[in-house]
């Protein structure tokens, strides 16, 4: 968070930054909590998953991050940004069935 925090910096819109300590403590919280405790318990878990399903949750969470936009802050998506998780939903359920391009082709 801190790293991030420094690498930002520069392009930072310093109009718009909380000022009530209370909303500094949100900000806090929500660095802490959501990127250092999601982080551990992330890594902690892919040490005990097959590395097909590593690469399955890798490529679910950009789709999941997308679809909690739309869903939850109303943001629109353009046809691309559609496609894009149709994409990786299709690659994520190619990769749990074993589906492989070499099967079809001999077929």
């Amino acid at each position: 968070m801190f790293i991030g925090a420094l690498l930002l910096w520069p392009v930072l819109d310093t109009a718009d930054l909380p000022v009530l300590a209370e909303q500094w403590g949100y900000l806090a919280v929500l660095g802490l909590v959501h990127t250092c405790m999601m982080y551990i318990f992330l890594y902690s878990a892919y040490q005990k998953l097959p590395v097909a399903l590593i690469a399955i949750l890798a490529f679910l969470y950009p789709a999941i991050a997308i679809m909690v936009d739309y869903l939850v802050y109303d943001q629109l998506l353009s046809v691309s940004q559609w496609l894009g998780v149709a994409a990786i939903l299709l690659s994520a359920a190619a990769m749990n069935a074993n589906w492989s391009p070499l099967k079809w082709r001999q077929a």
